[in-house]
C-alpha cells in the first residue's frame, strides 16, 4: 500500500546562440536535482502520491542561475470500464542567485503553481474496430507569480490524444 522512492540527477545544459536568442549561451550550465517521494494506495482504484524536490541550476550568467524547491501531489483514479482520471498539482519556488542588471536591481523570486487533470477512456465500446484505441483529454493551468512583473504570467493548455495500437 505504501511505496517510497528517491531520485538524483545531474545534467549539463548547453544552450547555443541563434538569431532569435543571440545570448543563449549565457544560460548554459550544470543542473543538479534531487527528489524524495511516495505513493499510498487508498483502495484498489485510487492512489495518492507526493514528492519534494530541490534543484540547483548554475549558468554562465549568474542572473540565470537559481535554486528551486518543489512539491508535487498526485491522484490516480480508475473509474471503471477502462476509464481513468489522473490529476496533479506542482508548486515550484525559484530564487535566483543575483539580479539581472538589464531588468531590475532586485533578485528574481518566482512561485509557479501548475494543476493538471487528464481523463482517459478506451473507445472500444463505440465500435469493434476501436477496441485498441484510447482517447485522452488534458487540461493544465499554469500560474507564475514573480516579484518582477516581466516574469509573471498565466497560461491555459488543453491537449487531446487518440492512441491506436495495431499488430500484424
Amino acid at each position: 500500500r505504501l511505496n517510497g522512492w528517491a531520485e538524483a540527477s545531474y545534467a549539463y545544459q548547453d544552450f547555443l546562440n541563434n538569431s532569435v536568442v543571440p545570448t543563449g549561451d549565457l544560460r548554459s550550465g550544470n543542473v543538479w536535482q534531487g527528489t524524495l517521494g511516495g505513493t499510498y494506495l487508498l483502495n484498489p482504484v485510487m492512489r495518492l502520491g507526493s514528492s519534494l524536490g530541490w534543484q540547483k541550476k548554475n549558468a554562465a550568467a549568474r542572473y540565470y542561475a537559481y535554486n528551486r524547491a518543489s512539491w508535487q501531489g498526485t491522484h490516480s483514479w480508475l473509474l471503471g470500464r477502462g476509464t481513468f482520471l489522473l490529476s496533479s498539482v506542482n508548486v515550484d519556488l525559484d530564487t535566483y542567485a543575483v539580479a539581472d542588471p538589464a531588468i531590475s536591481a532586485k533578485k528574481r523570486r518566482d512561485q509557479t503553481i501548475r494543476p493538471r487533470v487528464l481523463f482517459g477512456a478506451p473507445l472500444g465500446s463505440l465500435a469493434k474496430i476501436l477496441d485498441t484505441t484510447l482517447f485522452t483529454l488534458t487540461y493544465e493551468y499554469d500560474h507564475a507569480l514573480s516579484n518582477l512583473t516581466n516574469y509573471a504570467y498565466t497560461d491555459n493548455k488543453i491537449a487531446g490524444a487518440f492512441i491506436y495500437q495495431f499488430s500484424y
